[in-house]
């Protein structure tokens, strides 16, 4: 295992981002696996800034590492850069928090959220040293399970998985582990444990249930239970998609908008409790320092306990404010208070999503919502604070004319008309083509070719107000491809696998995508399979692939919402109208549901927004501290910036009022000096911290227990006078650079003879595409060799510096030495008084 973590640590001197594949996150507790009876590897088929986002995938994590017998850990799919350096190292796929090969695990499980992930999970399959083809495996792979929405139509991976879990995920986990552990120490085959898994309700074992004809109900929890939420989740060390915390509010929707899988997938309407989803929120500022709260869910605006949780939040987080964000919210249900929560600490834009530009298109897909909502929710954000609207629309959509996509021009010329009255107009118009999902009413309906998508871009881009409006499209290809993957069959799976083998990877990013789409059409090509049969449209009578999958939504219900769909009519919500009888009548919350005129009723709630304290008050004599903190191995990679976000968590988790600057995006007021090269430990940083309150007597105690693992604060000392900046005052850094070669250190020796002996020694550097001299002789003040060491002394500051790589590539030239992956730690900063160098610390 030592070895591994060895290669791995090379490997990533040579990567993007190496802290993708680091962990060393806050709040990470490791279990023992050999205390526990059973592992359980969950993987996330798609870059650790994307999963370390996703809520469901925390979840999991959480439920299952509650059990005190599993020792869950984490997995996600390597970037192609760290892929190549993983077979050329021979590096198993490995485990965030161990390293330990996914191979040695007992259960694989990959959450199945977006169809272009699909050639992900093969790679994750094969780079774990595992056969992808789930028939070829042995009683020595793990059991590979997958969930997540896209498990609705198992058909196109089915043969690369084992079991396929539907629906709602936190029970069935737990019981999979249960069976598999059982089996583990009965000494059963994997042929009877995929047996025994498929007595499971909810699980679908491809080995077992093709071809019997057998229907598979999803899962549904019946309440959202508060146990299942982590206190302590992990904090990322690096920047992720949604660095903040992202707190589940309600389960499901039942608007009915009939273009959303999502809304048939997550039904019923299942919410929580406002006053223990506070408690929850509290205790998790409290342990992770996060800045902002996100209120997740389909749509956050319809969740009855909002008011209740918003007065509950503003009055506790008042004082260190906490950003409270929305997702993309309906145009009807947006008001006054929700608008004064969002812009009260930080205006960012508004997000509305029209989806059609005309009342008839709206009354097609049941969006319920009109013109006059939309302008109405303009004005109420304006009038906040807000600057710049968002707006969401899609395309293709069935029985759309030009008149459709004309018509979404005119909205937002009128939307524009509206904000104009607020100043200037910045209106950012997102378009996505419509795609066809199973277990949706629109599953039988044909998409719309990609030439005839790309027309209908060109009819709005001619239409569209151009000052003040942005517009951006969905690549009509990439939406192809997903219907063509969601609504695949068995045959598709091969497909997935001949794109795969040539070399497809992260479709869902643009410019792998860009680079991978030829290879897809080959590879239907290749196989004579038309793509074009899976985005026709099918007869409503026909059988589908994914029929054996039972969501909880009828069949019958679907039909009956397409034909309403073509008669323009809507379907109320079953919240306000009554049950609609869509086949989830036997659901407890169904049974309990009392229709209500209103969702959220903000005037009866007695709803009370406690505004934030403004940063920076006047008459507030701010304090400053100067410290210094080491960077040990475990945070060797950690960028500069994510450092400094490190940082700033750490003060919030401790309750400390850091200074904040002044302006519209107000920023804590914290320096440090010159920034420490990605890969690099050192045993001397610092950092100036301006502080709102007498610097706290526990600072260095407050930050040491809050800080992620690698970080520890040597010194604290009050800067009492006006001091000189860190970057100003810093002259000197002290390097000590290890190797291990003893073959090397006559010529590394020699090396540095012959540097030193030079007046001028030119590299190159490239910033923004322009080549630059630079001679680095002129900052090295001295280097020398101590056994398998070698130090560096160089200067540093306003004037310029030599970067250590660029020193280490002629001091080891010729050696079997990589200077690219030696260990180096920076032992020392220093100002220079009088000659002489001091700690910036103690200058002060």
């Amino acid at each position: 295992m030592e070895q591994i973590e060895q290669n791995i640590k090379k490997a990533l001197y040579h990567v993007q981002r190496p802290g993708r594949y680091w962990g060393n996150e806050l709040n990470l507790s490791v279990k023992n696996r050999e205390e526990t009876d059973l592992s359980f590897a969950l993987a996330f088929p798609d870059l650790y800034e994307i999963g370390m986002s996703h809520v469901g995938f925390s979840i999991l994590y959480h439920v299952l590492n509650k059990e005190k017998w599993i020792a869950c850990e984490r997995v996600y799919s390597p970037w192609p850069d760290m892929e190549e350096e993983m077979l050329n190292r021979n590096i198993p796929l490995f485990s965030l928090e161990t390293k330990t090969p996914v191979k040695e695990f007992d259960i694989l499980g990959i959450t199945l959220q977006y169809e272009l992930q699909y050639t992900n999970v093969l790679n994750l399959i094969h780079l774990s040293g595992i056969p992808v083809h789930s028939s070829q495996r042995t009683n020595e792979d793990p059991i590979i399970i997958a969930g997540g929405p896209c498990s609705n139509n198992p058909e196109p991976l089915s043969m690369f998985i084992d079991v396929f879990a539907i629906g709602d995920g936190e029970e069935v986990a737990v019981e999979i582990a249960e069976k598999v552990r059982d089996a583990k120490k009965a000494g059963l085959s994997r042929k009877t444990i995929l047996s025994n898994l498929a007595d499971i309700p909810g699980l679908y074992v491809p080995a077992v249930h093709r071809d019997t004809g057998k229907v598979i109900k999803a899962r549904i929890i019946e309440g959202i239970k508060e146990e299942n939420y982590s206190e302590k989740p992990i904090v990322p060390v690096i920047d992720v998609t949604h660095d903040r915390f992202s707190m589940e509010v309600m389960r499901g929707c039942t608007r009915g908008c009939r273009f959303c899988a999502a809304g048939i997938s997550y039904r019923p309407v299942r919410e929580r409790d406002p006053d223990k989803a506070f408690e929850h929120a509290r205790k998790v500022i409290e342990n992770t320092g996060y800045e902002e709260i996100s209120l997740v869910s389909l749509s956050t605006s319809d969740y009855s306990g909002l008011p209740r949780l918003l007065t509950l939040l503003t009055g506790r987080f008042n004082t260190n404010p906490v950003s409270i964000a929305f997702p993309s919210l309906r145009p009807e249900t947006f008001t006054e208070e929700m608008a004064e929560i969002a812009a009260d600490i930080r205006k960012t834009s508004l997000t509305l999503a029209p989806e059609a530009g005309t009342q008839r298109l709206r009354d097609v897909i049941n969006k319920n919502n009109t013109e006059l909502d939309l302008l109405k929710a303009i004005d109420i954000g304006f009038k906040s604070g807000f600057k710049r609207v968002k707006l969401y629309f899609m395309i293709g959509l069935p029985t759309e004319t030009d008149e459709d996509i004309v018509g979404i021009a005119e909205l937002v010329r009128k939307v524009a008309d509206r904000t104009g009255k607020y100043g200037r107009t910045d209106i950012r118009v997102s378009i996505s083509p419509f795609s066809p999902k199973p277990h949706t009413p629109f599953q039988w309906e044909a998409q719309d070719s990609i030439d005839e998508l790309n027309r209908k871009i060109d009819l709005l881009r001619k239409y569209m107000p151009g000052k003040g409006v942005k517009l951006t499209w969905r690549d009509p290809r990439v939406s192809y491809l997903e219907t063509i993957l969601g609504k695949g069959d068995f045959k598709i799976g091969s497909v997935i696998e001949r794109a795969w083998e040539n070399g497809v990877r992260f479709d869902a990013w643009t410019e792998m995508f860009n680079k991978n789409y030829g290879i897809w059409t080959q590879s239907f090509m290749d196989l004579n399979i038309n793509p074009d049969n899976y985005s026709s449209a099918a007869d409503p009578e026909s059988t589908l692939p994914w029929d054996y999958i039972n969501p909880g939504v009828t069949k019958s219900f679907l039909k009956k919402e397409r034909e309403n769909a073509l008669k323009q009519e809507v379907t109320e919500d079953c919240r306000i109208s009554g049950c609609n009888y869509c086949g989830l009548m036997d659901q407890k919350v169904c049974r309990d549901l009392k229709p209500s005129k209103v969702l959220v009723d903000w005037k009866e709630s007695g709803v009370r927004i406690v505004k934030s304290e403004k940063k920076n008050k006047e008459g507030i004599i701010i304090k400053k501290a100067r410290i210094e903190y080491k960077k040990t191995h475990a945070a060797r990679f950690t960028s500069h910036l994510d450092t400094m976000r490190i940082f700033v968590r750490a003060l919030r988790k401790g309750n400390i009022r850091v200074a904040y600057s002044r302006g519209f995006h107000s920023h804590p007021k914290i320096a440090s000096g010159p920034p420490l090269p990605l890969g690099f430990t050192s045993r001397a940083e610092y950092m100036d911290i301006e502080f709102e309150e007498q610097i706290p007597s526990m600072l260095r105690k407050v930050l040491n227990n809050s800080l992620a693992p690698g970080f520890e604060v040597v010194k604290v000392k009050p800067v009492i006078s006006k001091a000189e900046s860190l970057n100003s005052a810093i002259k000197i850094a002290e390097y000590c650079v290890i190797f291990n070669s003893e073959t090397a250190v006559d010529r590394i020796r020699h090396n540095i003879d012959l540097f030193l002996q030079q007046n001028k020694f030119i590299v190159t550097r490239k910033k923004k595409g322009k080549i630059k001299e630079v001679d680095i002789r002129l900052f090295v003040k001295n280097i020398r060799m101590d056994n398998h060491s070698v130090l560096l002394q160089i200067q540093t500051g306003n004037k310029g510096s030599a970067r250590v790589m660029e020193i280490l590539k002629p001091v080891f030239a010729d050696s079997d030495v990589d200077f690219n992956e030696v260990d180096v730690e920076r032992t020392g900063l220093f100002a220079e008084v009088n000659g002489e160098l001091i700690k910036p610390i103690d200058i002060i």
